[in-house]
């Protein structure tokens, strides 16, 4: 079989494009693939998020949780409910958008949350790992509303 040369270096590029996107998800976002759950940003792209629990400039923990993670995860029926949201919020004010600044956490982070934050007057804002909370089945997600 002779496959011309330029056909053979674009399937290559693609294949290791893909496969670079693959290795490059660090170990929560490994977990939430493994889970189901889906990137906002397949569903709808005009959404933000800014994890704050990936930047410790930006958290009470002052943690960087996520492993820089950057893409906010949630159950698939959650991301689709969010868009119709997104998509109402834009034909009423055009100028603004919904950002996502927390969605799934693994019950691991929720752990370190509560016990960094256990007998402290924040304890009441951390879901006690032992019931888990929402947002360690993606279906939960911490939101706020932003110019642009």
């Amino acid at each position: 079989m002779n496959i011309p040369k330029p056909y053979i270096l674009y399937l290559s590029i693609v294949i290791l494009f893909l496969a670079g996107s693959i290795c490059h998800a660090n170990e929560v976002e490994k977990k939430f693939i493994e889970a189901g759950l889906v990137d906002i940003h397949t569903i709808d792209e005009s959404i933000k998020v800014d994890l704050v629990n990936s930047d410790p400039e930006k958290n009470y923990f002052r943690e960087n949780f996520y492993d820089g993670l950057k893409k906010a995860y949630l159950r698939r029926e959650v991301a689709q409910k969010l868009s119709l949201a997104q998509k109402y919020l834009k034909s009423t004010f055009p100028d603004h958008s919904i950002l996502i600044i927390d969605a799934a956490r693994p019950r691991s982070v929720s752990k370190l949350m509560y016990e960094k934050m256990k007998g402290t007057k924040f304890e009441k804002f951390v879901a006690n790992p032992n019931r888990g909370s929402m947002h360690n089945y993606g279906i939960a997600v911490d939101v706020t509303i932003v110019d642009g």
